[in-house]
C-alpha cells in the first residue's frame, strides 16, 4: 500500500497473518491503531507519517522493519507484543502517553532513532518495558533528522497515480 490516506477507523491497517507487507508513503492518521500486524511473516513500514492515533503502530508475534517514519500526536507510538522489528532512523516528535511499549520477553535493538529530545533521561521515560525483554534505544540521534528524510517522500512521485 502506497500514497493513501488511512483516516478515522477502529483498525486503520490490519496486516493479515503469515503475509508479507510493503507499507510506504501513508499519511495515517485519527484511527483506534493505525497499523496493527499480528503473525506476520515480514513487513516493511518505511517513510510513513502517523499523525494524532491511539496506538500508530502495534505489532504481535512479528518481524520485519520500521525506518524513516514521523510521528507525531498520538498517545503511543509503537506498542510491542513479541515484535521484534527493525527500529531505525524514525522522527517521534511527540507522544502524549509512550514513545515505546514493550511487552517482550526477549531484547530489542533499536537504534539511529530521534526519541524527540536527546535527554537520555526524558527518552527512557517515554519508553514503558512491561516484559522482561530490555528496549535498547541507543545510540540515538542526538538532533532532529532532516524532515525530508523521515515521513511520506513527496520529492517521489507515484508512477500508478499518473
Amino acid at each position: 500500500i502506497q500514497y493513501a490516506v488511512i483516516q478515522h477507523s477502529k483498525i486503520g491497517i490490519e496486516l493479515a497473518k503469515g503475509s508479507c507487507v510493503n507499507l510506504n508513503n501513508n499519511i495515517i492518521t485519527q484511527n483506534k491503531t493505525g497499523i496493527r500486524a499480528e503473525g506476520v511473516k515480514e513487513f516493511s513500514i518505511v517513510r510513513n507519517s502517523f499523525l494524532g492515533n491511539f496506538i500508530d503502530i502495534e505489532i504481535i508475534d512479528s518481524a520485519g522493519s520500521v525506518e524513516k517514519n514521523y510521528f507525531e500526536g498520538s498517545l503511543t507510538c509503537l506498542r510491542l507484543k513479541q515484535g521484534y522489528p527493525r527500529i531505525q532512523r524514525n522522527f517521534f516528535k511527540q507522544a502524549y502517553k509512550n514513545i515505546i511499549e514493550s511487552y517482550n520477553e526477549s531484547e530489542l535493538q533499536a537504534g539511529e532513532n530521534w526519541w524527540g529530545s536527546a535527554d537520555e533521561e526524558l527518552i527512557k521515560n517515554r519508553i514503558s518495558q512491561r516484559g522482561k525483554g530490555k528496549f535498547i534505544f541507543k545510540p540515538y540521534l542526538l538532533e532532529p533528522p532532516d524532515l525530508k528524510e523521515v515521513g511520506v517522500d513527496l520529492k517521489n512521485s507515484c508512477t500508478s497515480c499518473r
